[in-house]
């Protein structure tokens, strides 16, 4: 009888963590979206309906990811996408990726880009394109992310939802160096340029 207790509950546990995940692609998907807005971990746990050290847990072993550092990692790369692409002010930009003061974002920044946004901009202004995955790890052991590169689909779930909303332009992986595909890459290279 206790074995078949023990089955239940673990049936019954693996349910509610299945029940979990699916909410836990809305969450995501909330956060996605609502990014700018201030967001605790309480708040998003009691969206999922279970205790905030339990939703913790349970993001991070879905996704690989904490959910501040994944609310973080959000915010600054919008934040780049801001600085390399537009004339905003950095106060405006630390409000529209969700800090109210541009010190702390301007801090925040730096520690998680390893630079300032001003020198954030300068940089940006350099635009690299690479063809080969190669090409890519190099880049990025420099901490220096191309406008246009192509994604290894080898690489893991998180390194590929990263660099996937920081590069501009996603080109194809050249493996029998076709004329078509280095066409369409150079097409894709040159919108992005532009």
């Amino acid at each position: 009888m206790l074995p078949e207790k023990g089955l239940q509950i673990e049936k019954c546990s693996s349910k509610l963590e299945q029940a979990s995940k699916k909410s836990l692609i809305e969450i995501r998907e909330f956060i996605d979206q609502n990014y700018s807005e201030p967001l605790s971990i309480r708040q998003l746990a009691e969206m999922a309906d279970i205790s905030p050290k339990y939703f913790g847990d349970l993001f991070k072993k879905t996704f690989g990811q904490n959910v501040m550092n994944y609310l973080t990692d959000l915010r600054i790369n919008q934040a780049k996408r801001y600085l390399a692409q537009t004339d905003i002010l950095f106060r405006d930009i630390a409000l529209k990726v969700g800090y109210s003061d541009e010190y702390y974002f301007s801090r925040k920044f730096k520690k998680e880009v390893g630079m300032s946004p001003s020198e954030f901009v300068k940089n940006s202004r350099k635009r690299l394109a690479v063809s080969t995955t190669a090409a890519m790890g190099q880049l990025l052991a420099l901490d220096i992310i191309p406008i246009a590169a192509p994604l290894d689909p080898k690489w893991t779930p998180y390194y590929y939802n990263v660099y996937s909303t920081q590069i501009k332009s996603h080109l194809k992986l050249n493996h029998l160096n076709t004329n078509l595909k280095c066409e369409a890459n150079l097409q894709k290279i040159k919108a992005s340029s532009s």
